[in-house]
């Protein structure tokens, strides 16, 4: 509550943030920064006595719009999700052709 009264910007992108992504406390700074590497195991404690057992498979090509679909195990069961790659959309140049009238 504090926070919010003396620095209320910064503690609305925290809301945004934590709004789009969820709880990431529970993620390893590491993990939370870079980003897990491919044939990797994590474990993430979600609550007590539940733990999430997660292994990256594979990281997809990208695609024109920036995205890459990363392939993983959660818990033993194959997973995958499409993921936007804020790094190499960057560099990626897309020329939209003009529409006609």
């Amino acid at each position: 509550i504090m926070s919010a009264a003396l620095y209320p910007s910064v503690m609305d992108k925290y809301l945004e943030f934590r709004s789009n992504y969820g709880p990431v406390d529970r993620l390893d700074t590491k993990t939370f920064l870079i980003g897990p590497k491919v044939a990797t195991e994590s474990e993430v404690s979600i609550e007590r006595g539940k733990t999430l057992s997660i292994k990256t498979l594979a990281v997809g090509d990208l695609d024109r719009q920036g995205n890459r679909e990363v392939f993983f195990e959660l818990n033993g069961q194959l997973r995958s999700v499409i993921v936007k790659d804020e790094v190499a959309s960057k560099e990626l140049h897309s020329h939209p052709k003009a529409l006609k009238g």
